[in-house]
C-alpha cells in the first residue's frame, strides 16, 4: 500500500474508532440517513459547513461533498476525545425542500420522537419601554421615539442607556410618564416575552419526547410538534440536536440549473465543477458578486477588486478573513499576495522572546527550525494564520500539543 492510501487508511480508522469509542455512531448513520434520502429525491444539499467538514467520514458517506484530506482540514476540530461534547453537523436543504426532509425524518423515526426546539425571546431595553408604555396608555409614536434614544448596539441594558444617553436621560428625568415608563421597564428587562421556534434545531429520540420534555402545540406555519426546554438543557438531557437550515440560494442554484437546462440542453453538475475556471475568477476580481453566496457586500466587493483572485485559495481566504477581527488582516493578505510586503512569519516577535530566555546562538537555530515548522503551514495564506486548523497545527508544533489538546487551546 502507498503512502497516500496508508493515510487515508489510517485517518478513517482513526475517525472510526473515535466516533465509536464517544458513542456517535447512530447519529452519524441518521444524519447520513436523511441527507441521502434528501439527495435521491431532488432536494438540494449544500456541500457542507463548519467543523463538520473535517470529517473524511462524513464525505464518505455522502454527509458532506468535500475531501478534507487536500485542504489540510482537522477531525480533531469536529471531534476528539479531549474536548467531549456533541457533534454538531449543520446541513442546508434548500428552502422549499427543507419541509420535505423533516415530514421524511417524522415518518421514518416517528412523529412523536421528533419536535422541533423552542427559543425564549426575552425583553431588551427597546422592547421593554415599548411593552409597558403600551401598558401605561402612551401612544406608540410616542414610545417608538423614546425607544430610539437608546443606544442600539446589542447587549445595551436601560441602566447603561441612562449613562451613555445624554438624549434619552433628559428625556426620562424631563417626563413623569417616561420616568414611570422605565421605572417598570427596569424590572422587565431581561424576563421572557415569548416562545419562539428555532429557527433549525431539531431532537430526533430514542424514545417518545414526553420522556424527556414538555412539548407544546407548535404556531401554525411550522408541522412539527415543539420542545418546551431549550437547546442546552435537551442537550444536558443527552439528547442531540441536529441542524436542518433552509438556504434560499441552494433553491435559486436549482432554478438557474433548471433554466440552463431548459435552454441550452446542459446538464451541470455542481460537484464537478472547474476550481481553475479563469473567467469565474475574473468576476470575483471585478467585485461583480451581487447574489453570490457571502460576497455580496459593498465591503467585500471593494476588497475582491483590491485582492484580484487568482485561485480558489485566495476565495476561501477571504470568506474566513471577512468577518470582525480578522478583517484587520485583510489588506496585509492583499499586500502579501501583491509582493508588495515581504512574507514574514512572526519571527521578530518569536526571537525578541527567544533572544531573552536563551542568548543570541540558541535563538538563531530555533528560530530556523521554527520557520521550517510554521512554513507548511502558514504558505498557503502568506504567513498570517488564517484558519483554526493552522492554530491548531502551529499549538502542536510550538507547544508540542496532541491535536485534540490544541483543538482544546482553540476553543
Amino acid at each position: 500500500m502507498d503512502e497516500k492510501k496508508r493515510e487515508i487508511v489510517d485517518r478513517i480508522d482513526y475517525e472510526l474508532t473515535v466516533v465509536d469509542l464517544m458513542g456517535f455512531n447512530g447519529y452519524f448513520n441518521i444524519v447520513s440517513d436523511f441527507i441521502n434520502w434528501a439527495k435521491d429525491n431532488g432536494v438540494p444539499v449544500g456541500p457542507g459547513r463548519g467543523s463538520a467538514a473535517g470529517a473524511l467520514l462524513a464525505y464518505l458517506s455522502g454527509i458532506t461533498d468535500i475531501d478534507p484530506l487536500p485542504y489540510g482540514l482537522l477531525f480533531e476540530r469536529f471531534l476528539n476525545p479531549s474536548r467531549v461534547s456533541m457533534p454538531d453537523i449543520d446541513v442546508d436543504f434548500s428552502d422549499e425542500g427543507r419541509e420535505r426532509v423533516l415530514e421524511y425524518v417524522r415518518n421514518k423515526y416517528g412523529a412523536e420522537r421528533v419536535a422541533q426546539i423552542c427559543t425564549f425571546g426575552t425583553m431588551a431595553a427597546r422592547a421593554a419601554v415599548k411593552d409597558v408604555g403600551k401598558v401605561l396608555g402612551i401612544p406608540f409614536a410616542e414610545m417608538n421615539k423614546l425607544a430610539a434614544l437608546i443606544p442600539s448596539k446589542p447587549g445595551t441594558k436601560l441602566k447603561d442607556a441612562l449613562e451613555e444617553s445624554v438624549e434619552f436621560k433628559q428625556a426620562v428625568e424631563g417626563d413623569g410618564r417616561y420616568s414611570k415608563v422605565v421605572a417598570n421597564a427596569l424590572k422587565l428587562e431581561g424576563s421572557v416575552r415569548q416562545l419562539g421556534v428555532h429557527a433549525c434545531a431539531v431532537i430526533i429520540a430514542p424514545r417518545p419526547m414526553t420522556d424527556y420534555t414538555p412539548l407544546q402545540h407548535p404556531p401554525k406555519d411550522v408541522a412539527t410538534t415543539v420542545t418546551q426546554f431549550s437547546a442546552k438543557p435537551l442537550e444536558d438531557l443527552g439528547l442531540l440536536k441536529m441542524d436542518f437550515l433552509g438556504l434560499r440560494n441552494l433553491t435559486i442554484i436549482e432554478r438557474c440549473l433548471k433554466i440552463i437546462k431548459n435552454q441550452h440542453g446542459v446538464d451541470i453538475d455542481m460537484l464537478a465543477i472547474d476550481y481553475e475556471d479563469r473567467k469565474v475568477f475574473k468576476v470575483f476580481a471585478e467585485g461583480d458578486t451581487t447574489g453570490v453566496f457571502q460576497f455580496e457586500s459593498a465591503g467585500m466587493r471593494k476588497y475582491l477588486k483590491e485582492l484580484k483572485p487568482n485561485k480558489f485559495e485566495d476565495i476561501v481566504a477571504m470568506v474566513a478573513l471577512y468577518r470582525p477581527g480578522p478583517m484587520a488582516f485583510i489588506p496585509v493578505y492583499i499586500r502579501r499576495k501583491a509582493g508588495i510586503e515581504k512574507v514574514s512569519y512572526m519571527m521578530e516577535e518569536l526571537e525578541a522572546i527567544l533572544l531573552k530566555k536563551y542568548g543570541r546562538d540558541t535563538v538563531k537555530d530555533e528560530s530556523q527550525k521554527l520557520k521550517r515548522d510554521l512554513g507548511p503551514y502558514l504558505d498557503v495564506s502568506y504567513g498570517i494564520a488564517v484558519y483554526q486548523e493552522q492554530l491548531m497545527q502551529l499549538s502542536q508544533s510550538m507547544g508540542g500539543f496532541s491535536l485534540g489538546e490544541a483543538d482544546v487551546l482553540r476553543r
